[in-house]
């Protein structure tokens, strides 16, 4: 379910998020990643990408937030409310070959932003919950 927080324009709407945490590597090397939002529109093309996404998986159970912290790279927080600690942040962007993709936060392809259904399916694979019968 994607939640809006005013009702102003797609990216003034998004929730925003800062972090104080710094992340590492296992070789105990300070990681730093700086993600930079791309010129000419494409922080507009990438919310409607992933409002799109949200909306589809809302349908199938999951919930989902759009996330556009000031200076990131807009994404989508998303989470199986049966088992929360079941999450991820899911990003969508145009490769050199120009197609759209949306992407894992380990920088792994998920599926072509046109392809929803397909998109989604893996999502909900990814973040479902296993039930044990005893």
């Amino acid at each position: 379910m994607l939640r809006d927080v005013s009702t102003a324009g797609i990216l003034e709407r998004a929730a925003t998020l800062s972090f104080g945490l710094t992340p590492h590597s296992y070789n105990g090397d300070d990681v730093k990643a700086k993600w930079t939002r791309e010129p000419n529109g494409s922080d507009q093309t990438q919310a409607v990408y992933l409002e799109k996404l949200a909306d589809e998986l809302s349908h199938r159970g999951l919930e989902a937030w759009l996330m556009a912290p000031p200076g990131r790279v807009p994404s989508l927080y998303v989470v199986n409310p049966a088992a929360r600690a079941l999450e991820e942040n899911v990003y969508v962007g145009c490769g050199k070959d120009g197609i759209w993709w949306y992407w894992w936060s380990w920088a792994e392809r998920i599926a072509v932003a046109d392809d929803i259904d397909r998109a989604a399916g893996t999502i909900v694979r990814v973040l479902a919950s296993i039930r044990r019968d005893d």
